[in-house]
């Protein structure tokens, strides 16, 4: 069975979510990790890349307080690539959870958070039904505000993931690389432009592109980006 990527936007009332872009300075990267729903209360576990006080003045805050923030983890270190595993928690009858529990071969895979707005990916079968859709949409539009949904190819949100966990290890200069390399298909299979053509389009060294294509690879590879 092929399946399709459906990117629902919706605004969720009262969720945490809806005040994150005010919990850390502006250009902060943070990236949802997971999410359990026990007995009514949904935890949620987010990655963020940002400064251990910064870190520790949202657990500590007692605006945030009702939800519950924690600082579970700590990746990286102080010097290079520290990041944070913070814990949320929501408890309320209108849990996105509990509206799509029951609607069979419906997977949620992703959430990501823009502005106030969450952007929810679901996986579902490419060859369903209209009124699957819908019957979705409807769930959701329960608890929360649908501004609007898509349809792509299950392989674009699995790039999206990537990308956003390479934001949390690369700095800024070298995503922005990544995704020039990425738009112009060096990184495509078969490749669309050499070497060569793609630092003169991006006028940088060929050097450069090589070293950034091996960090990458050892990122995938589980290494460190420095090889050690």
């Amino acid at each position: 069975m092929r399946l399709s990527n459906m990117r629902v936007k919706l605004y969720h009332e009262n969720c945490w979510t809806s005040e994150l872009t005010e919990m850390f300075p502006e250009g902060t990267l943070v990236v949802p990790f997971s999410r359990k729903l026990n007995e009514g209360v949904t935890t949620t576990y987010t990655l963020v890349k940002t400064s251990k006080t910064q870190a520790k003045q949202v657990a500590h805050s007692e605006r945030y307080s009702k939800f519950y923030p924690r600082i579970v983890g700590e990746l990286g270190n102080a010097n290079h690539n520290q990041m944070f595993l913070i814990s949320f928690q929501f408890k309320s009858e209108n849990s996105i959870y509990r509206a799509i529990k029951n609607i069979e071969e419906l997977i949620p895979v992703q959430v990501t958070y823009e502005d106030e707005f969450e952007i929810w990916n679901f996986l579902i079968p490419s060859s369903g039904p209209t009124n699957y859709r819908k019957d979705i949409i409807n769930n959701l539009r329960q608890v929360a505000d649908v501004e609007g949904y898509s349809l792509e190819d299950g392989y674009g949100m699995l790039k999206g993931s990537i990308d956003s966990f390479l934001g949390l290890i690369f700095p800024p200069s070298t995503m922005f690389v990544l995704q020039r390399l990425m738009d112009i298909g060096y990184f495509d299979f078969p490749r669309k432009v050499s070497i060569d053509a793609a630092a003169r389009q991006l006028g940088i060294s060929k050097g450069f592109i090589s070293k950034v294509s091996r960090r990458i690879f050892d990122v995938l590879r589980n290494e460190s980006p420095d090889g050690t």
